[in-house]
């Protein structure tokens, strides 16, 4: 439940920076953000209430949100470090 809790904040904190700080990669980091709260409730919900179901209805669902999430994860880290590598080039050449 904690966790869940911390996970909601940490999307909300997420989505806020990116509609306070709109950059080239913030938009990796909020559907990453949106992903992985979906994710978690998604799970939660999967655990708490649903537990007399059978796992072949969450699990691929959690699956594909995992994957996209992380992707999106991965992709903004890429991003960021490009844009740190151009900015550096740039003041290189202004040097």
């Amino acid at each position: 439940m904690i966790q869940n809790i911390l996970v909601s904040v940490l999307g909300g904190v997420i989505l806020a920076n990116y509609f306070m700080n709109e950059t080239a990669n913030t938009p990796w980091l909020s559907i990453f953000g949106v992903l992985s709260t979906a994710l978690y409730f998604t799970v939660f919900i999967e655990k708490c209430f649903l537990y007399n179901l059978p796992t072949t209805y969450f699990r691929p669902l959690g699956m594909v949100l995992y994957v996209t999430s992380y992707y999106s994860f991965y992709k903004f880290v890429i991003d960021t470090e490009r844009l740190n590598v151009n900015e550096k080039e740039s003041i290189e050449q202004i040097s």
